[in-house]
């Protein structure tokens, strides 16, 4: 009847992709939600993106991420402060949980630093000159502003490639 053999339909065979004449598009993942907004990042993203001092950072995530630091910072020290200010004990148990979120904003941005001087090639150690007043106004500049070497170096390979 129908071409197959045994009373079965014929096979039919797809062609391959790239001499289909329509092709579905690809969905796309984006920053500013809706249909392609992706996943929030996990908490392994986030702990590698804040919390690593291996690998390298380019300056656009150095600084991007600084300053979502720094607003975090500063949100957390005017709540501390506003916390210390009342006399109740529970209140300045409870300024504790600021304290502790500041720590980790530092060292969330001393991993940031660190991984800034390894895009430059040099040591991670060079992240000791933010303690120094002054001083580090200018390490900070000059982490802005550098260009990290280009191609892979012995901290990885080149962010930008």
């Amino acid at each position: 009847m129908g071409g197959g053999t045994g009373g079965q339909p014929p096979q039919m065979q797809n062609p391959p992709m790239e001499q289909m004449p329509y092709q579905a598009a690809q969905q796309q993942t984006g920053a500013y939600g809706g249909v392609a907004a992706g996943q929030p990042p996990s908490a392994e993203s986030i702990k590698d993106m804040f919390f690593s001092y291996r690998g390298r950072l380019n300056r656009k995530p150095f600084i991007l991420r600084g300053l979502l630091l720094s607003v975090l910072s500063s949100v957390m020290s005017t709540v501390m402060t506003e916390m210390t200010e009342a006399s109740s004990t529970v209140m300045h148990l409870l300024a504790l949980l600021p304290l502790i979120l500041m720590v980790v904003f530092s060292v969330g941005t001393f991993m940031l630093i660190i991984r800034r001087w390894h895009d430059l090639g040099k040591s991670g150690w060079l992240s000791l000159l933010m303690l120094i007043p002054l001083l580090n106004f200018l390490v900070l500049i000059f982490l802005w502003v550098k260009k990290g070497t280009d191609g892979p170096n012995a901290y990885g390979d080149d962010p930008l490639a």
